[in-house]
């Protein structure tokens, strides 16, 4: 019995020393500090950010997220007199992944700053909450449910083309009532505390997207074949574009029950920049969010526009644009605001 409780003992003491070290060493890695999401409390919401943390992702800068889990400084609920607060939906696009400095709510909010389109002298927040893998739906239920209490004078959605996908539901979350197991809630204390633990489910979640099936979020398309993968998912006789359909609708009964501007900004596909079959799609939600009373600019005209060398410097990965693009795309989006001032009207004044 001694023998064997020593055995145990160094057993347990190892499993100790190696997690120990592998800790130390992860934490050097330059890709530890991950995006870190959390299971979302709010009834219909996958997940959220981590509010209150410092974050990496896809980057080698460092974004600070505030104690509402969204990428900027904390501001009150109560909006301060001569505030005109800009609230940026979206996903990693709008999020900023693959930026350095800028991103497209960091340069828009200085552009409006720095003059004001309507020439009222205002202070302009542009608040960013953009998360990973979001979907118009998912962007639905964070406005309704938490920002909408932040009194946004304006909301823009950053629309990019996977965006009619199913939300990535965590393991073990009621989405329906935003219930997580205490087993969850658990595991994701560890992982949360422990870097390793972290780095390791980060290395390890592609595996298990493939065990699971793309199915549970996308069509059964391989989504590297990205045009065709991109139409299935727009389809009108199908559940995903029906799915995302109702949700526009929904961001249309916003702007009209609280009488706050709504712009859906169509974000393209800048590796398939010349595909006709996204030139469809990009006018497709552009007319659908237009039929449900919202107003839309679509970049890829923009973008299409440039000359190569332009290009190159903008498109970024192909997926998230570069921090060149995104000033140009706040540009786009200045340009748009000037051109239709009843986006800056404000809240309950349309």
């Amino acid at each position: 019995m001694g023998k064997l409780r020593h055995k145990l003992l160094l057993a347990a003491g190892s499993v100790i020393l190696f997690f120990c070290l592998m800790e130390a060493v992860v934490r050097k890695l330059p890709d530890s500090q991950q995006l870190l999401l959390r299971p979302s409390t709010l009834p219909g919401l996958a997940y959220e950010i981590v509010p209150n943390t410092r974050v990496r992702y896809g980057t080698p800068r460092v974004f600070a997220v505030n104690r509402l889990g969204f990428r900027y400084r904390d501001i009150p609920q109560g909006k301060p007199s001569g505030v005109f607060r800009v609230f940026m939906l979206g996903d990693s696009v709008v999020f900023g992944q693959g930026t350095s400095q800028t991103d497209l709510s960091e340069e828009l909010e200085r552009l409006l700053n720095d003059r004001d389109p309507s020439g009222l002298g205002r202070k302009f927040e542009v608040v960013n909450t953009g998360v990973p893998s979001y979907t118009t739906c998912q962007e639905l239920v964070l406005l309704n449910g938490r920002i909408d209490a932040f009194e946004p004078d304006l909301v823009v959605v950053g629309y990019a083309a996977n965006d009619p996908e199913k939300p990535r539901v965590p393991f073990g979350l009621d989405l329906a009532k935003g219930s997580i197991p205490l087993w969850w809630r658990a595991y994701h204390g560890v992982k949360q505390r422990v870097i390793f633990v972290k780095w390791l489910m980060v290395k390890v979640s592609p595996l298990i997207v493939r065990l699971r099936g793309h199915a549970y979020y996308g069509p059964p398309v391989d989504p590297n074949e990205q045009v065709r993968y991109i139409q299935t998912l727009h389809d009108p006789k199908g559940s995903y574009w029906s799915d995302c359909l109702g949700c526009i609708d929904g961001f249309g009964a916003y702007q009209k029950g609280k009488k706050t501007p709504v712009l859906f900004v169509v974000f393209p596909m800048f590796n398939h920049l010349a595909s006709p079959e996204l030139k469809a799609v990009y006018r497709q939600v552009a007319d659908a969010a237009r039929r449900h009373g919202l107003d839309a600019l679509s970049l890829d005209g923009a973008f299409r526009g440039l000359d190569k060398a332009a290009l190159a410097k903008y498109r970024g990965d192909g997926m998230h644009p570069s921090d060149e693009g995104h000033v140009f795309a706040a540009q786009e989006v200045r340009r748009r605001l000037l051109k239709n001032p009843r986006l800056l009207s404000g809240r309950g004044r349309l």
